[in-house]
């Protein structure tokens, strides 16, 4: 399935990250340019509100934790140091 992603959810999405689809926690297959995939095991489907959905509906989407969590401290550290590189986010394996 593939779901187009608002621009202020982009930094909190990575390639096997997780993100929350109605509330249903998922893996990231695939990052697009603004949107993402993620691949439904059969019994998620069956169990789930997924298998509702159709092109164009509107869903809730939910960032992984652990990348609210850099973000925010990034963010706090912006404003003290200048914030972060992709660099340093690479060797620290966050990016």
């Amino acid at each position: 399935m593939t779901v187009d992603s608002p621009d202020d959810l982009g930094d909190l999405l990575v390639p096997k990250g997780s993100i929350a689809l109605n509330g249903i926690s998922l893996t990231i297959a695939a990052l697009h340019a603004d949107a993402f995939s993620v691949r439904i095991i059969p019994h998620s489907w069956e169990h789930t509100n997924l298998r509702a959905l159709r092109p164009g509906d509107r869903v809730n989407l939910e960032g992984d934790m652990v990348g609210k969590f850099v973000l925010r401290r990034e963010e706090r550290r912006a404003g003290r140091a200048g914030g972060v590189t992709w660099d340093q986010l690479g060797r620290a394996g966050f990016a």
